[in-house]
């Protein structure tokens, strides 16, 4: 809700805010398969806002190109 009306705050809804086709989007994967991402399946925000660490970063797109895959 804060990305969508944050968007619409500074008049570009039409181009991000969301992930829809033809709209920009940057996205973080994150692996789940290490012993610090335990918590993900219960609360996955609180295990990325507290026990995500960069290597637990697996692909990351930016606007909508891969600028780093498979880890």
């Amino acid at each position: 809700m804060a990305i969508l009306d944050g968007a619409a705050a500074l008049g570009l809804a039409d181009r991000i805010g969301s992930l829809r086709p033809g709209k920009q989007a940057d996205l973080i994967m994150l692996r789940l398969d290490d012993i610090t991402m335990l918590t993900a399946e219960r609360d996955p925000i609180a295990a990325v806002v507290t026990e995500a660490q960069p290597y637990n970063v697996d692909t990351v797109l930016v606007a909508g190109k891969v600028v780093k895959a498979k880890g």
